[in-house]
């Protein structure tokens, strides 16, 4: 029987079985990667698939917040099983389909991943504080709001996701780090086994070689519940801005015309209005939709005729650029989330990222609702803040990015 000597979470040693892949769970398509979804999970039956093209070298494993410490458990388990495979987890706020709060994710690969950067999230705590050990998350810092991202770079495409607060599940602001594979000697073992601030990482190109991706958008799907707003058929023009004030439109107050839309004052409930500006003398044109995040309110101050939209939109905001405005419908939003899991649907295939709408109230969802669900050749995160595609910020509710596969 062949035993090896384990470097594990850098201070804790120990001797382990040197294990084949043969107890491996069956996945239902073969490539070079291999993912499923499971919603309301119940067993976690988390294992290396038996039909990829290969022996599993990598794994991305996203879960629900709280889920986290199971999450974190397994991940402990399979890299103490498989010290050669790399493992990359992290906590997000929702799983596809469409909002779905209680659930975890697998991508599965057959070649490493690369660590490009991380940042460890207490940097200035004890060496060990932040260790990932087998009681979890080992931290004693007072709480405090972090902005966490998990950086994914493939051919020639950036994925940048937030990763979610656990704060009421493990006691941390936010969950993400990655095991690397035993066998990986350079310097991306450093922080290996740390809880991070932020992660980069890059897919090799080899693993989307059959859906021929490569930059381009054959392959990538964009859909939103942004619904246009009308202004009686009026074109509307910046005709004041500075920074990310748009101060006039068609040379009124610009504030004045969401304050009077009838689209907006129809709706009972308050709502989210993005803004998306279309420079004339440009041939290719800013694909961003910036929500506006204050203006109007009364005519007491010049200021209250300003629409302030996302600092973002500062270096595409000028005079002479045409402004349309939409605002999220919450009606159709809602219809599909009540649906869509219900429903056999062809395009759960693929690998789907959401702008989940945000969570109002704490809820306890240890207490799993209804039956497992396993949604296979699907790999899925939503992210309450949104997410950012190739530079473009996606950050309307129910805004979804789906890959094919």
């Amino acid at each position: 029987m062949k035993y090896i000597q384990v470097r594990f979470l850098g201070s804790l040693q120990k001797f382990i079985k040197s294990p084949s892949l043969s107890n491996v769970q069956k996945f239902s398509y073969s490539t070079c990667f291999k993912s499923r979804t499971t919603l309301n999970p119940i067993f976690f039956d988390i294992l290396p698939p038996s039909d990829l093209n290969g022996e599993p070298k990598s794994l991305l494993l996203l879960s629900t917040p709280q889920h986290i410490s199971m999450i974190t458990s397994k991940s402990i388990g399979l890299q103490e099983k498989y010290p050669n495979l790399q493992i990359v987890t992290g906590s997000i706020d929702s799983i596809f389909p469409h909002n779905c709060r209680n659930g975890y994710s697998e991508l599965w690969a057959n070649e490493y991943f690369e660590i490009l950067d991380s940042v460890r999230l207490h940097a200035d705590s004890d060496a060990d504080l932040d260790h990932i050990t087998k009681k979890g998350l080992k931290n004693d810092n007072n709480w405090k709001l972090v902005n966490s991202m998990l950086n994914i770079q493939f051919n020639k495409n950036e994925l940048v996701l937030n990763i979610s607060n656990t704060i009421f599940y493990n006691n941390e602001p936010s969950t993400l780090f990655y095991f690397q594979g035993k066998q990986i000697n350079d310097n991306s073992q450093k922080n290996s086994g740390y809880n991070l601030l932020s992660l980069k990482i890059k897919i090799p190109s080899s693993l989307f070689e059959n859906i021929n991706l490569d930059g381009k958008f054959e392959k990538i799907n964009f859909s939103n519940f942004l619904k246009k707003l009308s202004f009686n058929d009026e074109e509307l023009i910046i005709t004041d801005c500075k920074y990310n004030l748009i101060k006039k439109i068609n040379g009124k107050g610009a504030a004045i015309f969401l304050e009077n839309n009838s689209d907006i004052l129809a709706c009972r409930k308050e709502v989210k209005v993005f803004a998306k500006i279309i420079d004339l003398s440009s041939k290719s044109q800013n694909l961003e939709h910036y929500q506006v995040l204050a203006g109007g309110g009364g005519s007491w101050s010049t200021k209250s005729a300003m629409l302030a939209l996302s600092p973002d939109c500062a270096k595409y905001l000028k005079s002479g650029c045409k402004v349309e405005f939409y605002m999220v419908d919450n009606s159709s939003n809602e219809k599909i989330q009540k649906n869509s899991i219900l429903k056999k649907d062809e395009r759960r295939k693929g690998i789907y990222v959401e702008c989940c709408s945000q969570e109002t109230k704490f809820q306890n969802e240890d207490v799993v609702n209804g039956d497992e669900i396993v949604v296979k050749d699907c790999f899925s995160a939503g992210c309450e803040k949104g997410f950012k595609f190739n530079g473009i910020n996606y950050t309307s509710s129910g805004e979804l990015m789906h890959v094919e596969t």
